[in-house]
């Protein structure tokens, strides 16, 4: 089912309130060709100009929260590396530090503020921070300041997260201000500040167009964000964002897409009005910030902005330390294997050796400890138990033996010597 283009309602519903239609700007193309169709011009004759801008006001609305929603997206993405790259940075100053330096302790601090960031909630804090510092300064004294595009919820969050941010230590400002610097941060915040304008009407299409191109044009001083870039772009495709946000950003320039333009507006002339019905459902894509994706772009101002970074053109890709962090260590050697090599190598001197042998002295040492103590209970109890009396076995030669062994007396000696002669 395709997502109902608003841009294109958009710029219908405000050339219904001018009196020459066609000679109003419009931020498509192809809304300047649909408004002088005759169909388009009475789509809405029964509201009144009153009705109109209530729809123009709710149109507006909910394109806004379509781009700060993108926004969020983007500038998570980008944290999520950013707040890695800000640890490995502020681990790098602990080690060249002194022990007693009083930069120390504020180091510490700062490390541990990266750690209680989270990508997500970060995100929300720095768009709705710079939601508030660009339109909502002077809302809180002025409550009917507020601009009719901004969401009763958006106001109202923005509010929220910008004093919540004003109650942060320093060492939480200087981190949050130093993500803020990362160019992606930067170049995401400055697409969605041109996107409101533009969809607020603030700016037109040539505006726009020249903001980005300038901004376009400024080189980029990280070499890992800029690495980091074409990551993000993949990582983007697999966003679920509104199409008509991501399209604010795919083709800024007219000529890009002039032909086709063109070429589907002389149709709808030739097949009727029936064409513009088909034109409406189709997914809302701007022809217009194409060279948003060009390059990075300077600061926003996003609140609380610390000094610049010495260490932001620092390599960390060859960095020590990110290279120990990132690179899969190799499986360690079987203990067994270890061993063997230990005994090759010092002999009879190993650890592991050396610690065999006084394990089987002391267990030597406890049996024969155990021995010794058997034997000494042994000999203590036959010495305090009562001798027994030796008993003399009883003598029978005063008995007389019996008749048969009488008889084998008198025949051994009376029988007289006889050899036996042995055959060998």
């Amino acid at each position: 089912m395709s997502k109902e283009n608003l841009l294109w309602k958009l710029d219908l519903l405000e050339s219904q309130l001018k009196e020459d239609p066609t000679a109003a700007p419009t931020r498509l193309v192809k809304t300047k060709f649909a408004v002088g169709k005759e169909k388009k011009r009475t789509a809405n004759k029964n509201m009144t100009a009153e009705e109109i801008e209530e729809q123009i006001r709710e149109v507006k609305k909910t394109l806004v929260d379509r781009k700060i929603f993108h926004c969020k997206q983007v500038v998570q993405r980008a944290l999520k590396k950013a707040l890695t790259l800000e640890g490995l940075k502020i681990q790098k100053r602990i080690k060249a530090v002194k022990a007693d330096d009083i930069k120390l302790k504020a180091l510490n601090k700062e490390a541990l503020a990266v750690k209680t960031f989270k990508a997500d909630d970060l995100a929300k804090f720095i768009v709705l921070s710079t939601i508030f510092k660009l339109f909502l300064k002077n809302y809180e004294k002025h409550p009917d300041s507020a601009p009719e595009f901004l969401s009763q919820e958006v106001i109202k969050d923005a509010i929220s997260k910008k004093a919540v941010v004003d109650k942060w230590e320093n060492n939480q400002k200087n981190v949050y201000g130093r993500l803020c610097n990362n160019n992606l941060v930067k170049s995401g915040l400055q697409q969605m500040t041109v996107s409101v304008k533009f969809v607020a009407g603030l700016i037109d299409k040539t505006e726009a167009k020249s903001v980005l191109e300038k901004k376009s044009n400024i080189p980029q001083n990280n070499k890992s964000e800029n690495q980091a870039g074409e990551p993000e772009k993949r990582a983007g495709n697999d966003t679920t964002g509104d199409s008509d946000a991501e399209g604010d950003f795919a083709d800024f320039d007219d000529g890009a897409n002039d032909h086709l333009v063109a070429g589907s507006d002389s149709e709808s002339a030739e097949s009727g009005d029936d064409d513009g019905e088909e034109e409406e459902e189709e997914e809302e894509h701007d022809d217009f910030f194409s060279s948003a994706a060009g390059g990075d772009l300077p600061t926003l101002a996003t609140g609380y902005i610390s000094g610049s970074d010495d260490d932001d053109n620092y390599d960390y890709d060859n960095d020590a330390t990110v290279k120990a962090v990132t690179t899969e260590r190799k499986n360690r050697r079987g203990q067994r294997a270890r061993r063997k090599i230990w005994e090759m190598k010092y002999g009879s001197k190993a650890n592991h050796v050396q610690k065999e042998k006084e394990e089987r002295r002391v267990d030597y040492e406890k049996r024969q400890r155990e021995f010794e103590e058997r034997q000494a209970r042994r000999a203590a109890k036959q010495a305090t138990e009562p001798t027994k009396p030796i008993v003399k076995s009883h003598t029978t030669d005063d008995k007389p033996l019996h008749p048969s062994w009488e008889a084998k007396k008198k025949i051994v000696a009376t029988a007289k010597f006889e050899g036996k002669k042995i055959k060998f």
